[in-house]
């Protein structure tokens, strides 16, 4: 197929017609496939444009046939106009070994960091409590509950805390599932997604604040449109402790952990 050129910034969400999505880096290009479908939204700023790979890998098992994943962590990185600091204009430079974005008056660069983020996949009767997500990224997709942190936040806290609001359910973390580098949608870059294991300790599951439905899947039921990618990487994971094959991380002091110690306490 001929690929067409797509100009200015672009953002890409493509779809494989097996349901999983994923937001790839700025591509100089778009090949349409019978495979592939794109939608695609023209901005105004011209950005860096860089390559990227796409491709299928292997199903875990457990996940249902078909499924898709990306050959690495792919996204569209949100470029910034103007320096937060000075507010002068921003352009692209190679520094420290890779594209950055520098403030033309100052200097600053303006590094592109990943947003921390805190989930808790929590199991019962050896089944993992997933949402159904309410908004926009992925509406309407599976995901594993939990949410960005606040600035002063532990993600022990955060866990726990997204997990009232969109379960409704009060709950103990018992390890840490594993930490995932990943894309929340075109506008937002990286998040860096801390991911927990839990069981419930009080409280009547219900859908709330960003979740539309719960459900609870067993290791081989697990539904095959996730949002994101972390999710399919933390569950492969829990499917693997479910096999006793991956260990999680024991957590080192109570629940949740990481709360400050009030001042003047010894």
């Amino acid at each position: 197929t001929t690929p067409r050129r797509l100009g200015n910034r672009i953002s890409l969400r493509l779809e494989f017609n097996f349901g999983m999505r994923f937001y790839p880096e700025l591509l100089p290009n778009l090949w349409e496939d019978e495979w592939l479908t794109a939608q695609v939204e023209i901005f105004k700023e011209a950005a860096l444009i860089s390559g990227a790979i796409c491709g299928i890998v292997s199903r875990p098992e457990g996940f249902p046939k078909p499924f898709g994943a990306v050959s690495r962590s792919l996204i569209a990185m949100s470029r910034d106009a103007f320096c937060p600091r000075c507010g002068g204009p921003l352009e692209q430079r190679y520094v420290e070994g890779r594209d950055r974005q520098v403030c033309s008056r100052c200097g600053r660069i303006h590094y592109q960091n990943a947003k921390p983020c805190a989930c808790a996949l929590v199991v019962r009767d050896g089944r993992a409590l997933l949402v159904r997500r309410a908004i926009e990224p992925f509406y309407g997709y599976w995901d594993i509950p939990g949410g960005f942190l606040e600035a002063e936040e532990h993600p022990a806290d955060c866990a726990v805390r997204e997990l009232e609001e969109e379960t409704g359910l009060r709950i103990r973390l018992t390890a840490l599932l594993g930490i995932y580098v990943d894309a929340y949608g075109p506008e937002d870059g990286y998040t860096l997604n801390i991911i927990y294991l839990a069981e419930v300790v009080s409280g009547e599951p219900r859908p709330a604040s960003d979740a539309s439905e719960l459900a609870w899947f067993a290791p081989h039921e697990l539904p095959s449109d996730l949002a994101f990618r972390s999710d399919y990487r933390a569950l492969e994971d829990w499917q693997r402790a479910m096999r006793g094959e991956f260990t999680p991380m024991a957590l080192t002091s109570g629940n949740p952990v990481g709360h400050p110690e009030p001042e003047g306490a010894d």
